[in-house]
């Protein structure tokens, strides 16, 4: 027992001599050893940060080709944060800001992004986001080209102003989205729900789809969706005055109770539309497919 304790005291007094020896060297060759002192941290810091990526966004905000699975990430600034080629899966990513993000190439499936800010963020080259839950995010003037948000909830979510190309939203939940002003080509819309969606505005380029879409309620003024393929499209009870229709496929559409004011619609597909109660103030019909159309008044067009 006496020597376990004499041995204890022997290393305390070691150790006390070796503090001493260290503060005394540290006195006479201070920038030295606080120099070295900072490049061993800094040379420890890099190899924690590239162990551990979730300790490399909450430090630096940036983490490329990073896989951050579940990540807790939640109402975190990540304003301009660098996240290209990453996968962020089943995270928890409420409230956070991504504004002016770059999410090139990014990987967000299952993810709950709901409240998130993405103003201005960059969201290309075949990103996935599919099933994410995005309602009340903001989107406004981001960029989002060959983005994949099949199923997502984009429920009340802000794409004012965005541009969107080559993109798919096909079963997704656009209730109440804005799209106003927004700039929209080539992308997927099938089997989505845009009911009540305020699109006024909206440039749809070309090439967009939108076969069995709920559209109910939506606002189109002044709306271009020249060439759109709206098949079999529910549009009933939506505003779209002066909305172009040039060349657009309405076949089988139902316009029950729309209102179709001063529209344009050269070359347009009305073939097998509903347009039972639908207001049709100034519409000028020549060259529009009628054919099995029912009107305003019930009556088919032969």
């Amino acid at each position: 027992m006496n020597y376990i304790v004499s041995f204890f005291f022997y290393l305390i007094r070691f150790f006390l001599k070796l503090f001493k020896r260290f503060f005394v060297c540290l006195r006479k060759n201070a920038v030295p050893i606080i120099l070295i002192l900072i490049f061993v941290g800094y040379i420890t810091l890099g190899l924690l940060l590239d162990v551990d990526p979730f300790l490399k966004v909450l430090i630096t905000g940036n983490c490329p080709r990073c896989e951050l699975f579940k990540a807790e990430l939640a109402f975190k600034n990540l304003k301009g944060a660098n996240f290209e080629h990453s996968e962020i899966v089943d995270g928890d990513l409420r409230g956070t800001n991504l504004e002016n993000a770059n999410l090139y190439s990014i990987r967000l499936d299952g993810t709950n992004l709901s409240g998130a800010n993405l103003k201005n963020a960059l969201i290309m080259g075949d990103s996935s986001l599919d099933s994410t839950n995005l309602e009340d995010s903001s989107f406004t003037r981001a960029y989002l080209w060959f983005t994949n948000l099949k199923n997502a909830n984009l429920k009340n979510t802000d794409f004012r102003r965005a541009k969107i190309m080559l993109s798919n939203f096909s079963n997704t939940n656009l209730e109440g989205a804005f799209f106003k002003e927004t700039s929209i080509d080539k992308t997927n819309f099938q089997n989505a729900n845009l009911k009540n969606a305020d699109l006024r505005g909206a440039y749809f380029l070309g090439g967009n789809k939108f076969q069995n879409a709920n559209l109910e309620g939506t606002n189109l003024i002044i709306t271009k969706l020249k060439y759109a393929d709206l098949r079999g499209v529910n549009l009933s009870g939506a505003n779209l005055q002066h909305t172009d229709l040039t060349g657009a496929n309405l076949s089988g559409a139902n316009l029950t109770g729309a209102n179709l004011d001063n529209p344009i619609l050269t070359d347009a597909n009305f073939e097998n539309t509903n347009l039972r109660g639908a207001s049709l103030k100034g519409v000028n019909w020549k060259g529009v497919q009628l054919r099995g159309a029912i009107m305003p008044d019930g009556t088919i067009h032969q």
